[in-house]
């Protein structure tokens, strides 16, 4: 799902997070509390990116049943509208 803070946040931290080296990343590993909350932010962002993409690259759409919170409205390239929900 999204928050509010997620999709205030995630574009300009990926921007950050992809500019500094990967060596950096790796070399503070699991040694810096702050660091690994920014990378973990960084890498659920992604992964939202990479469902989103996707959910709306797909032709028909797929339905599930399920206690749910409307977070967004998607329209993909052929027209379809696509919601993502909060699970409860």
């Amino acid at each position: 799902g999204r928050s509010l803070v997620s999709e205030e946040l995630c574009t300009d931290f990926i921007d950050v997070y992809k500019a500094i080296p990967k060596k950096t990343w790796d070399k503070y590993d699991n040694k810096s509390v702050p660091l690994d909350a920014i990378s973990n932010f960084v890498k659920n962002c992604l992964r939202r990116q990479m469902v989103e993409k996707e959910i709306l690259d797909h032709t028909s759409p797929q339905v599930a049943l399920f206690q749910h919170v409307p977070l967004k409205k998607l329209e993909n390239s052929n027209g379809q509208m696509w919601s993502f929900f909060k699970l409860l």
